[in-house]
């Protein structure tokens, strides 16, 4: 094998070639791009989300950990092992609203239309109790009393974000609940620059373009505030995965984010008020199926109306 040594020679100017390209233009990029997603993962609100944001950022640093010079893989190995530590630790949270999907997740296809966008004046409803709940010094607002609350977002603490609230969670209609969501983002938040930036986020097309049942409707004041508002619905479609016949119920009822894969679209409405303050802004949400949409307004109204900033 008198080739040997030289096949054995050439393969390590190899490796020391790609060590060197790592050391001077690549691993210093990686390292940092591997930091922004994990960061990026903590303000994301899906389980699903965080837990794949930290399986990137893990592969992604795990090139210069293995390819970098000695300080580069010191510097790789302590954002390797937070990403671990931070997949770790979502990993329960994923596999336990997967869970809750494959519990709600319905089991055949149902057509909807898109209905018009609601008019405005409904009555609060009168089957639901309220009480007067306060999110710090941020605001007031009577919110009712059968519904679950989620007072901190996912990932960072309010303090971190320096978005203050409240999530209400109401009755369940298949894979999608009612929810209610009433938020004070303080100047310097770290989701949204402006008031007029989350209206541009929720009430135009990502894409700049409509997808096929989706519809959006136009920015208008808000009459039932003392302050100026802003008011607007949307009408989107989110993919719930179509049962296949013959699959066992255990391998049924995943969610997708793309509806090619085997989803079908369940359509969901919005009305969005959003609240100038004098730093920063408030935004009161209500999210729910289409066809049960108008079951819970009144109590978003009844929300809507009682609701007092404190800034």
């Amino acid at each position: 094998m008198v080739f040997y040594p030289i096949v054995r020679e050439s393969f390590s100017l190899r490796y020391s070639g790609i060590m060197m390209h790592l050391k001077a233009a690549t691993a210093k990029s990686l390292i940092l791009l591997a930091i922004i997603i994990l960061l990026a993962g903590l303000m994301i609100d899906s389980p699903a989300g965080r837990f794949f944001s930290a399986i990137v950022a893990g592969l992604i640093v795990l090139i210069p950990l293995l390819f970098g010079n000695p300080r580069r893989r010191v510097f790789a190995g302590i954002v390797f092992a937070v990403a671990a530590l931070f997949a770790l630790i979502v990993f329960g949270e994923y596999q336990k609203d997967a869970e809750n999907y494959r519990a709600r997740a319905p089991r055949q296809s149902h057509p909807h239309s898109p209905p018009a966008l609601t008019p405005s004046g409904v009555e609060p409803s009168d089957r639901e109790s309220f009480y007067l709940y306060r999110a710090e010094e941020c605001f007031t607002c009577e919110i009712p009393a059968g519904w679950s609350k989620e007072e901190r977002l996912s990932g960072l603490s309010p303090d971190e974000k320096k978005v203050y609230g409240v999530i209400l969670h109401g009755p369940g209609y298949g894979a999608v609940p009612i929810k209610i969501y009433v938020h004070y983002y303080a100047a310097g938040n770290l989701l949204y620059r402006s008031p007029e930036h989350y209206i541009k986020v929720f009430s135009l097309p990502s894409l700049g373009i409509a997808l096929e049942g989706d519809h959006y409707g136009p920015v208008t004041d808000e009459t039932d505030l003392a302050r100026a508002a802003k008011t607007f619905e949307r009408l989107k479609n989110e993919y719930l995965a179509n049962p296949v016949p013959g699959l066992p119920d255990d391998e049924d009822g995943k969610v997708y984010e793309r509806g090619e894969m085997m989803a079908v679209p369940f359509p969901i409405r919005e009305r969005f008020v959003v609240v100038p303050a004098e730093e920063g802004f408030y935004a009161l949400r209500y999210s729910a199926p289409a066809e049960h949409f108008m079951d819970f307004l009144g109590v978003f109204t009844r929300v809507k109306q009682s609701f007092q900033p404190l800034k």
